[in-house]
């Protein structure tokens, strides 16, 4: 017999309740809210092993997703299991490398998210203010796989902890974001990285889109959280001298931002407009960093353009 389609709450209460009756003895499962990035929150599935002081969190949303297109809540609640065993990520990542400061240290990075959608959390967290923007000290956990990082925001209490004072982190965290690998190449390269040979040679054909494109992305090697670069004035004062004009900084995401010279710009107000669609139409809400233009001049910095 087929199931009804559950709908709401009700999904995630029959997932929890076949989860419980599924689940090992030592294994507790709940549904429970995960704060985000600029205010999200998401419900999801949450698994506490008595062994393990790891508890991997899955969404809800996403399993929904799953079960509209046809995966049947047992399959589910299965998969889910199947993922939980085999999940070395679990078994991996102790506790105790966040707890003492000599393994932690090395792991200090820095991230740049919007001040206003993240009032909460900067209320706790190690930070630095500029313009409406806010910079935060993060732990970078490596996911074993090499699929994803994870991060833990670092909050005043982690200070007491591993007995360091606010100034002392965020100056190692400077360091350690200072030496990763920066990413600065033209819009065009950038999605060709990304394609087929085929399509590659394509867009290369395009005479037009290769030369007349005067956007640059400016992240790290990773791609991940490298929009806090356009607040180092070493890297903007580079590219300043790059372009030999000052530049305009487009916040494409927490991981990315765009950068192209002034003179480039014939509508700034355009600019904004499709700043702002892609944030509300394109973008997660937890990778938004701002719907402003930005704009830095070796003279006057880093100010709000729009």
């Amino acid at each position: 017999m087929e199931e009804t389609l559950l709908v709401g709450d009700a999904f995630g209460e029959e997932l929890l309740k076949r989860m419980r009756q599924t689940a090992s003895e030592g294994d507790a499962v709940s549904i429970e809210t995960v704060d985000k990035n600029n205010g999200l929150k998401r419900r999801g599935i949450v698994i506490r092993s008595a062994d393990s002081k790891v508890s991997p969190v899955f969404y809800l949303d996403l399993l929904y997703e799953e079960y509209r297109d046809n995966m049947t809540l047992d399959e589910i609640v299965q998969a889910i299991w199947l993922y939980y065993a085999e999940d070395e990520n679990i078994k991996k990542i102790e506790v105790h490398d966040f707890l003492d400061w000599e393994r932690v240290k090395s792991r200090l990075y820095l991230r740049v998210i919007s001040t206003d959608m993240n009032r909460e959390t900067l209320d706790t967290a190690i930070h630095r203010d500029y313009l409406d923007l806010s910079v935060v000290v993060y732990v970078k956990m490596d996911h074993p796989s090499g699929d994803g990082v994870a991060y833990v925001i670092v909050r005043k209490e982690h200070l007491a902890i591993w007995e360091q004072d606010e100034e002392m982190v965020y100056e190692i965290a400077l360091q350690n974001t200072r030496q990763e690998n920066i990413s600065f190449v033209s819009i065009t390269n950038a999605i060709s990285s990304m394609l087929s040979e085929r399509e590659r040679e394509l867009l290369l054909c395009n005479e037009r889109m290769v030369l007349n494109n005067p956007l640059y992305v400016l992240t790290n090697e990773a791609c991940h959280f490298g929009a806090v670069y356009m607040l180092f004035t070493d890297v903007m004062d580079q590219i300043v001298d790059r372009k030999g004009d000052d530049i305009y900084i487009i916040p494409s995401s927490i991981h990315e931002t765009l950068v192209v010279a002034v003179s480039e710009v014939k509508n700034l107000s355009y600019l904004c407009d499709v700043v702002h669609d892609i944030n509300e139409i394109q973008l997660p809400v937890e990778d938004r960093l701002s719907n402003h233009i930005y704009r830095y001049s070796k003279d006057d910095g880093l100010s709000i353009a729009a």
